[in-house]
């Protein structure tokens, strides 16, 4: 899947999230806007670098593929009732969009990877 290709489910995603809360409105964010974060190959926020091919192949049963945990993911930076708008928002793995959930600003969730980083690193080994 290609950047554009990635930016549009993206984009799709966020329009479905704010119809659900009767604001479809409020997502200013662009198509172009998106595409060209996510070219530039890393997460706004960790500089990890993107997958952008799935290497999750259709699990029979479920309903959606899992993606990458390295794939591109729109995250709101402040997501309580705001919208997304190219000012409010970021491209990001979705590891770190999970990890930061609704709740966390980027700094404490970078410091609870920093400290997990940390504790698996100076852990005993077996």
């Amino acid at each position: 899947m290609d950047a554009k290709a990635h930016a549009t489910k993206l984009l799709q995603i966020a329009r479905k999230n704010m119809k659900r809360k009767g604001r479809a409105s409020e997502v200013t964010v662009t198509l172009e806007d998106i595409t060209a974060r996510i070219e530039s190959g890393h997460c706004e926020v960790t500089g990890v670098a993107f997958v952008l091919d799935n290497p999750y192949p259709r699990l029979a049963g479920r309903k959606r593929t899992p993606s990458d945990p390295l794939a591109p993911s729109l995250d709101r930076i402040c997501s309580e009732d705001e919208d997304y708008s190219p000012e409010n928002v970021q491209v990001v793995t979705n590891f770190f969009n999970n990890a930061k959930g609704e709740q966390l600003s980027n700094e404490e969730t970078l410091q609870l990877m920093y400290a997990h980083t940390k504790l698996l690193r100076d852990r005993p080994k077996d």
